[in-house]
């Protein structure tokens, strides 16, 4: 849910939908990436940025994956 006072605080999330979505991947960078990150109690370790990473650079060569079945195992190609 939208929490109003987040998006007072913090313009860079008004260039994310309520669920906390960015609009755009022009709107990414690791701080911001870092930020969110902290907002869900997660730190990001190597192994976090590395899949991190992967994804950003797949999503601009490819566009989205045909199914969550089919990038899963492009992950578990790549990681594991």
């Amino acid at each position: 849910m939208l929490d109003i006072n987040k998006s007072i605080t913090n313009a860079r999330l008004l260039e994310s939908d309520p669920d906390g979505h960015l609009f755009g991947l022009e709107h990414w960078s690791p701080l911001v990436a870092q930020q969110l990150a902290q907002t869900e109690k997660i730190v990001l370790s190597d192994k976090h940025w590395d899949i991190i990473i992967y994804l950003r650079e797949r999503y601009r060569k490819q566009g989205m994956a045909g199914s969550a079945r089919v990038l899963l195992r492009e992950l578990e190609e790549e990681f594991c």
